[in-house]
């Protein structure tokens, strides 16, 4: 049977030398998205960075090391296993050179972590058959130059044009919100999301977004998350029920009140 791979990453403290400041929503940004995927991605490996048991590690501390590491496992697997899915969400800081020609996604130790170019040749010479980028951070936009993944179904999201940045409120990013609820199945309407439904949803919950999320997907329709559970048919009509009883019960109130008034 075909694998499915996930990695979700939330950096969310930074040593003295990257001269970049500690952040609060990864962690909780991949956590949240952690979660989901546990959930209703019906993953074989889903690898949180920090590494914790059942979650993404609260230090927010990742090497450069590490992290170049885990991607090659991740995107690159040494097994004969055909590998259906590799996802990849990143949430931390995003970086220019000081050129302002490359962008990287930072390390706790290392501004220049990982170059975007190499994030995409990473993908494009996967053995997966699918690959998605979910990449929640500033200028993440540069991805979509090299969004060419050959014959593979993709989906990559970026939470800024190029030269922008990803916005948070309240400790939780705007962009990881509306990626989680575009990720979460409803059991009556979208017991499967697609992956079209999935970009659908981005692209509705974008237009509200003081920042400009950015999307690019192939035709593939491979399956992000789906509802394992049983759905009952009489939901509908027990709503239904409930409701009536409900006003029922609000209509004897409300004569009580008023013979008491009466009265």
């Amino acid at each position: 049977m075909a694998r499915r791979l996930a990695l979700i990453i939330g950096i969310s403290h930074y040593q003295r030398q990257t001269k970049l400041t500690s952040l609060q929503a990864p962690v909780h940004d991949a956590q949240a998205v952690y979660e989901i995927l546990a959930e209703y991605g019906d993953f074989d490996v889903l690898h949180p960075l920090p590494l914790a048991d059942g979650k993404v590690g609260k230090s927010g501390s990742v090497s450069v090391a590490e992290l170049q590491e885990v991607l090659q496992q991740v995107f690159s697997p040494h097994s004969d296993d055909e590998i259906e899915l590799v996802a990849l969400y990143f949430s931390g800081h995003g970086v220019f050179d000081s050129r302002g020609q490359v962008v990287y996604l930072s390390a706790s130790d290392e501004a220049q972590a990982i170059a975007l170019s190499w994030l995409a040749d990473l993908a494009k010479n996967s053995v997966a058959q699918n690959v998605c980028l979910w990449l929640d951070c500033c200028h993440s936009g540069e991805l979509l130059k090299f969004s060419d993944v050959g014959d593979k179904g993709f989906c990559v999201i970026a939470a800024s044009h190029a030269e922008g940045d990803a916005l948070a409120k309240d400790g939780r990013s705007l962009l990881t919100k509306i990626l989680c609820e575009a990720l979460t199945p409803d059991t009556e309407q979208r017991r499967e999301i697609r992956v079209l439904d999935f970009v659908q949803a981005i692209e509705a919950g974008r237009k509200n977004l003081p920042q400009q999320v950015l999307c690019r997907h192939s035709d593939s329709a491979f399956t992000l998350t789906q509802w394992q559970g049983e759905i009952s048919h009489n939901a509908p009509t027990l709503r239904i029920i409930h409701r009536i009883a409900g006003y029922w019960l609000l209509h004897k109130r409300i004569r009580r009140s008023f013979l008491a008034a009466r009265a």
